[in-house]
């Protein structure tokens, strides 16, 4: 069987972004852990497209399960950071990743 590539479109990325709506639309997410911690997830990338399609990967990742809003926080949250600030360094920002 062989590998369909899809191509990005401007379409497709609005698709995407309509898709985050309520609290995944939001530029910081704030989550409490069962202990009662707050944690918080901040989007602060120049690319408006790149930003839309990592909050929309991170959403599938909760609503999927094989994240919990309420699991593992601190090392999600520090991993999110340390993605986002790495391409915030980029001399070059991509615009999608699709």
């Amino acid at each position: 069987m062989g590998t369909k590539l899809i191509g990005w479109s401007a379409e497709k990325q609005q698709h995407l972004a309509d898709q985050l709506t309520g609290f995944w639309a939001e530029d910081t997410w704030l989550f409490t852990s069962k202990q009662g911690k707050t944690y918080q997830m901040s989007f602060s990338l120049p690319a408006p497209a790149l930003q839309a399609e990592i909050k929309y990967a991170l959403r599938t990742k909760f609503e999927s399960g094989r994240w919990k809003t309420n699991g593992n926080l601190s090392s999600m949250c520090r991993e999110v950071k340390a993605i986002l600030g790495w391409l915030n360094q980029l001399p070059l920002m991509p615009s999608s990743f699709l």
